[in-house]
């Protein structure tokens, strides 16, 4: 499937993608999203380029290690990396900011999101979350099959789930979780 030249306004996620058998080869190309995102999950070997969330890039990592983000960015996907650093990014009006999937030994520390999904991780490992800020958002943090992960000294103000695990061995400490529905939903 080619997805190309789109404008893509006020949707949680204009473009959903979604495999069973994990190789898909989309091609998501010159895409314009507006307090909108692109979500990815269970799928590989796709072509993400060129586009924009809320006019700043969408960064799209595959199978890449050893590196940190330093441009700024309206959105990251990483599926299958590793040793990644997110730092000193400002997230809004967007799906999920950032999403891991199969993604392990990465740092995203000292970010802002707001009005997001904020951090997604899918079947990811041995990451760090710490000292980013979260203000209303659907759902601050989100681990799904997640093991061996540090969720630590954040700050998650207003919105439905602070933070929401399913996986076991997650080290959740000296966060402040304020005014949500649900604080930390575990299941």
């Amino acid at each position: 499937n080619t997805i190309e030249n789109n404008v893509f306004v006020n949707n949680t996620f204009g473009v959903y993608m979604y495999s069973f058998d994990k190789k898909t080869h989309n091609i998501v190309a010159h895409n314009s999203f507006l307090n909108d995102g692109l979500f990815i999950h269970s799928c590989y070997q796709n072509t993400i380029m060129n586009n924009t969330i809320n006019h700043k890039p969408l960064i799209f990592l595959e199978n890449t290690s050893n590196r940190e983000i330093t441009e700024t960015a309206g959105q990251i996907l990483l599926i299958n990396c590793t040793n990644i650093i997110i730092r000193h990014q400002s997230f809004s009006n967007t799906g999920a900011s950032v999403v891991l999937f199969n993604t392990d030994n990465s740092i995203i520390e000292e970010n802002m999101f707001s009005q997001t999904y904020g951090v997604t991780m899918l079947n990811s490992h041995q990451n760090t979350i710490k000292q980013n800020n979260f203000d209303h958002n659907s759902e601050s943090i989100s681990l799904n099959y997640c093991h061996n992960n540090q969720i630590v000294s954040n700050t998650m103000n207003i919105g439905y789930t602070g933070l929401d695990v399913f996986g076991s061995d997650n080290n959740v400490r000296d966060n402040v979780i304020t005014n949500h529905t649900r604080g930390i939903f575990l299941s």
